[in-house]
């Protein structure tokens, strides 16, 4: 089952209740204030231009992560946040503004001496930035799950 499908909120529905089904999973939804990083545009503006309709080939949308590297293909800046989630090891937040397509390239191994080598990489070569904020975040706690035992 693809959650991320055209229909993002029956996918989660029918992911929800195939692991109630064979997890005996419980949780419940609450709102807590959370560590997070805020990405944000730079004061002089992104240094990476917005693509135009026409020029968007459709089915070529990509954003991963490789060595030192975020290597983005047609995406938006919520892609973007969500990669640098994986980096940081914290969710980022888009709070850039900046609703259109893009295609971009990041790379930190020139500082990757420096414990904040993706915050100046995102800085310098894309004009935006990346503070640590505390927000309210909608949080999942799971209540109960039950261990499945598979027969051989």
């Amino acid at each position: 089952m693809r959650v991320n499908s055209v229909d993002d909120a029956q996918g989660k529905a029918e992911l929800q209740k195939m692991l109630a089904d064979r997890f005996k999973l419980t949780f419940h939804r609450a709102t807590k204030e959370t560590p997070v990083y805020e990405l944000t545009v730079g004061k002089n503006g992104p240094k990476f231009n917005e693509l135009q309709p026409g020029n968007l080939s459709p089915g070529e949308t990509t954003i991963g992560i490789e060595d030192n590297r975020i290597v983005a293909r047609q995406e938006t800046m919520k892609a973007l946040a969500n990669k640098l989630s994986w980096v940081r090891n914290r969710l980022v937040v888009d709070k850039t503004g900046l609703t259109g397509t893009y295609s971009f390239t990041v790379d930190w191994s020139a500082f990757s001496g420096s414990p904040d080598a993706a915050v100046r990489a995102l800085r310098e070569q894309l004009g935006l930035e990346l503070q640590s904020h505390t927000d309210p975040v909608d949080v999942l706690f799971v209540d109960h799950a039950e261990q499945v035992i598979r027969e051989r």
